[in-house]
């Protein structure tokens, strides 16, 4: 979603309703300060803090500040998103199928043959 909401900035900006670009500026902001909390909890090869403290809360407030508008990098930054991440949790319909027969050969092939049947 964030980076349909920036492409369709970048691209469209000037052309959109004022509320969906007030909507997808809202969502990439959300991404850009999420990035900057998770800099701020971030070390480098030294071990040393990546941004104080101070200095991230303060670049935040800038990104959510809707006063100051997003630069062509931010935007950039947010159309890089991966936006195809695994989900953990995905189970295939066929891997369904098997667990709700228990797994029992009998009843996958009567399935297979009602299946094949319509």
């Amino acid at each position: 979603h964030v980076r349909s909401c920036a492409i369709a900035l970048a691209r469209w900006r000037c052309t959109m309703p004022e509320d969906k670009i007030e909507s997808h500026e809202k969502v990439v902001r959300g991404y850009l300060a999420g990035i900057v909390n998770a800099k701020c909890c971030g070390e480098n090869e030294d071990g040393d803090k990546i941004m104080m403290k101070d200095e991230a809360q303060e670049h935040k407030k800038r990104i959510l500040d809707r006063s100051v508008p997003l630069t062509k990098q931010q935007l950039q930054k947010a159309c890089s998103v991966n936006y195809r991440v695994k989900n953990p949790h995905y189970i295939s319909g066929s891997e369904l199928v098997v667990r709700s027969l228990s797994g029992d050969a009998k009843k996958i092939e009567n399935f297979v043959v009602d299946w094949r049947k319509h």
